[in-house]
């Protein structure tokens, strides 16, 4: 894991310093984001949970620079606050030779990342295809348990820095920006989500072999780079020697 957030930081740092020479345009965005969080689990046992698919609006604080190096082509490193996580239904849990069949569990982590993405396309029409990867940093777990459905009989736990779930998650995502400043992407989670070997306050989590994340999350992007004004464009012109080198 160490040599995967060694390579990203890596990769981040030679296009960062390659764009203070080549960068035409640099420009920042924060998305306001939805995160559609859908979950394939399974179960060493006879366990009746479905999957369920959770929705996230809050706690998402994403920070994304760009740097264009043309009309088609150009690269966003970015670093985010993510509120992302899994839902079961009707899922049986079984502590002290007792089961108990709840409506739906939610169990979520707020985390850390960091990205680098290509994009592709028609950048100043902002309509524009963009791949990358990246990898997010677990800070806290928190579960809720419903039993009947209803936020009132809800128990409710947490733990910094928790082993419930791995602590480095690395994914990949491949998404599209629209002339309509919305923006929307599909992210893969390499890792399960739950750890199936964590034991301890938070439950048992070795029946659940598999808990899969894949997410869709739907952005409004405000400041696409094209307002000429903005305080949050810069131009650089490669012709003259004074503006090659671009200093955040």
């Amino acid at each position: 894991m160490k040599k995967i957030i060694t390579s990203l930081l890596i990769l981040i740092s030679t296009f960062a310093a390659s764009a203070q020479e080549k960068t035409k345009r640099v420009y920042f965005t924060e998305p306001l984001e939805c995160i559609l969080q859908i979950a394939q689990t399974s179960f060493s046992d006879n366990n009746p949970a479905r999957d369920g698919v959770r929705a996230t609006c809050f706690t998402n604080f994403p920070y994304y620079m760009h740097l264009d190096f043309g009309k088609t082509f150009g690269i966003v490193p970015g670093i985010a606050i993510k509120n992302i996580g899994i839902k079961t239904k009707d899922e049986e849990i079984t502590q002290n030779s007792e089961t108990t069949q709840y409506k739906k569990i939610k169990r979520r982590v707020f985390a850390a990342g960091a990205s680098l993405a290509i994009k592709c396309g028609s950048l100043k029409k902002e309509m524009w295809a963009y791949g990358g990867g990246g990898i997010d940093w677990a800070f806290h777990y928190r579960q809720k348990l419903y039993k009947n459905g209803s936020s009132r009989d809800v128990s409710k736990s947490g733990e910094w820095t928790s082993n419930a779930t791995p602590t480095f998650i690395p994914s990949v995502f491949f998404g599209i920006q629209t002339p309509y400043s919305i923006n929307i992407k599909g992210t893969y989670y390499f890792n399960d989500f739950l750890n199936p070997n964590y034991n301890g306050s938070l439950g048992n989590f070795s029946n659940i072999t598999q808990s899969q994340l894949f997410t869709l999350t739907i952005s409004l992007v405000f400041n696409t780079g094209n307002d000429s004004k903005s305080s949050n464009t810069t131009e650089v012109d490669n012709q003259s020697p004074k503006n090659k080198i671009f200093e955040l």
